[in-house]
This record gives structure tokens, sequence and C-alpha cells, in this order.
């Protein structure tokens, strides 16, 4: 099994090269944080290109198009400001048709894969959550200051699940929300209830509202470790 931490602190030292050589490859700082393979790799074109040609062949021309689009807008936008970063990416990720696991996958829980998503061009919440989470990741926001979060909509009465931002770790995050477009503080989506958060190394209990509880490693939470487990897998079939 792969250490993130290490890949994370490996994918940071990429950003800083690839930073240097115009980020000709920024993609692959996606693939380096989750396998920490070789930084050489990072400079290998006949590996991109096996990349694309996996995502054609999974899910045909239009996928490749919106993966090119989706490298172009990191590479674009990979100096500017967080905020900005946040509502760019959130307004691309949320362009995604939103569907039931149900009926996009026939299962009842699925966590699809930033590369699904775009293949597909299609998710639910959580989908949504999670390729804002490593697109931004991508982007050089830290991990750190990063959330998948578990809410109920209060208005729908049911469970959802958005990204958040803490500028501090004891800051009102920024909602970045696929039911709503516009990024707002906590305070102020009174239509929303937290229950708990996590991102690449920890899970947050929710007690109540701007007071959490840090309760364990998100590691030990199922869907996580099988969606890392399946990025790892697609990244191998590319290989």
């Amino acid at each position: 099994m792969f250490n993130l931490r290490v890949s994370c602190e490996i994918a940071k030292h990429t950003f800083m090269i690839i930073k240097l050589n115009h980020r000709k490859y920024l993609l692959v700082s996606l693939i380096i944080t989750l396998t920490a393979l070789p930084l050489a790799i990072a400079y290998d074109k006949e590996f991109l290109d096996k990349i694309i040609k996996s995502v054609s062949e999974s899910y045909g021309r239009k996928a490749v198009v919106r993966f090119k689009k989706w490298c172009e807008l990191i590479e674009s936008n990979v100096d500017k400001k967080t905020l900005k970063k946040l509502t760019i990416v959130n307004d691309f990720i949320n362009r995604a048709k939103r569907e039931s696991d149900a009926d996009n996958y026939g299962q009842e829980d699925y966590w699809a894969t930033p590369l699904e998503l775009l293949g597909r061009n299609r998710g639910d919440c959580e989908d949504l959550s999670v390729a804002k989470y490593f697109t931004l990741s991508m982007m050089g926001v830290s991990t750190d200051k990063l959330r998948i979060t578990y809410v109920t909509a209060l208005e729908f009465r049911q469970a959802h699940i958005v990204l958040a931002y803490y500028e501090t770790p004891n800051a009102d995050p920024l909602v970045m929300d696929s039911l709503k477009p516009e990024i707002l503080p906590a305070s102020m989506r009174s239509d929303l209830k937290p229950i708990y958060g996590f991102n690449s190394d920890f899970i947050w209990l929710t007690q109540r509202r701007g007071k959490e509880l840090k309760v364990g490693m998100s590691g030990r939470f199922k869907q996580w470790d099988t969606l890392m487990t399946k990025i790892k897998q697609e990244i191998e079939h590319s290989e």
C-alpha cells in the first residue's frame, strides 16, 4: 500500500520543478501525489499519451476533450489567488450532470475518481466534491485546508456532500457545493447541517456548528481507501 503522506511531500517538490519548466506536464503531479511514482515520469510524454489513449478507449473522443480542458484549466490558473482557484474549479466541475450512483453505476454507493467523472461527465455530490478536492490540490492548494464534508441538506431533507475550504484551522469555511453555485461561508449556509469532514489525513466530527473533534485517520474510511485504490489502478493501467 502506498504512503499518501510521502506522496504528497513528493508532489510539493514536483510543483516547484514543474513551475520552473512552465508546468508542461502538470497533470502528472496528480499521479505522483497518489502513487509516489518516480519524479522522472513527470516528463515522460509517452506516459501522458497513454493516459489520454486510455481515456479515449474507455470514454470516447468527447471525454478526451474534457480531460484536456481540465488539464488546461489547471495549468493556466495555477498561479492565481486561492479564492479565484476555488471559483474556477467549482464552476468547471459543476458542469457535470447530476446523476445518482444507482443510475450511473448500478450501485447504491459508488465513489468515482476524477477520471471517471470527466469520462462520463456525470456524477453525484461526492463525485463532484472529490474531483474539486484533487483539482485544487493539483493547483497547489494545500489539502490541509480542504475537507470533503458530509452535511444534511435541510431543504431537501437528505444527506449531501460538499467541499469546504479553511483558510485557517478555526476559520469559517467556504463551501463549494453542487446544489448552489455561489461559494459562501458556512455561516451563510443555514440550509446545510455539517456532520463530519475529512481529507487525505484525518476525519473530523462536527459536534455543533463551528466546533469539531478530530476522530481518526482517513485511511480507515472505507470509501476513501477504495477510491485511492481505484485511482492507483487507473494509473497502473496506463503504464
